[in-house]
């Protein structure tokens, strides 16, 4: 029987959210290489939201289904990064969804561990990672909208 409600976390997830300044500037040297951000630190939004559409369906996806018999399901989990992002609590919300990968049994993938150390970077992968969850639950509902029987209505003006 697997245990489901377990999270693993590895530390080099959660490194540069720390005052390890070694670990930090690794981290924007990372994101420079990658074109996530420029020489001078500013955050690339065209190339952030291209990797958050490549990494999001299937983390949505998989949620979905490992949320699905729980309260609330994946509902919950946007509701609670929608109000950390109201709040400004991106680090928070990477956190969140840290806990979330490692809940999915998943190591968080490619960039996104190093987005901590530059924080407008982080704010912008946020930004476009809750536009790709709010097209995700709509096209959600729309799913189940297509699979609930449509109920006949009769006419009695006969």
């Amino acid at each position: 029987m697997r245990k489901y409600y377990e999270s693993h976390v590895d530390f080099t997830e959660i490194a540069t959210v720390s005052n390890d300044e070694i670990s930090k500037d690794n981290a924007i040297e990372r994101l420079t290489e990658a074109g996530a951000i420029n020489a001078k630190g500013k955050p690339d939004v065209s190339h952030l939201s291209t990797f958050s559409a490549s990494i999001s369906a299937p983390f949505f996806t998989k949620l979905e289904k490992r949320l699905s018999r729980r309260r609330g399901g994946i509902a919950e989990a946007y509701e609670t990064l929608k109000q950390m992002q109201d709040g400004k609590e991106f680090t928070a919300m990477y956190l969140y969804i840290v806990i979330m990968y490692g809940f999915l049994e998943w190591r968080v993938q490619g960039i996104l561990a190093q987005l901590p150390a530059v924080p407008d970077a982080l704010k912008a992968f946020m930004g476009e990672f809750m536009s790709d969850f709010e097209e995700y639950m709509s096209e959600m509902a729309a799913r189940q909208e297509e699979t609930q029987p449509v109920e006949s209505s009769t006419d009695d003006s006969e």
